[in-house]
């Protein structure tokens, strides 16, 4: 599965004309793509936060210490 993230500016949002208009796009042409759009906070060390909770895997999904992960 392919995922997608797509960061709006600071004086924007997720339901912005091009946030929109990918979204359709990828539903459209693209279904099997997860899509993110997430409304970011003003604050940007709130919006890294924020996007860095999103894109990280779960500490059980992390692989261990000494161990590869790929």
């Amino acid at each position: 599965m392919t995922h997608l993230l797509y960061l709006h500016g600071f004086r924007s949002s997720p339901s912005s004309f091009k946030a929109q208009r990918l979204q359709d796009w990828l539903a459209a042409h693209r279904p099997e793509v997860r899509w993110w759009c997430p409304q970011l906070p003003p604050s940007p060390r709130e919006a890294m936060a924020l996007v860095r909770q999103g894109i990280e895997p779960p500490v059980s999904q992390r692989p261990r210490a000494g161990r590869r992960c790929c």
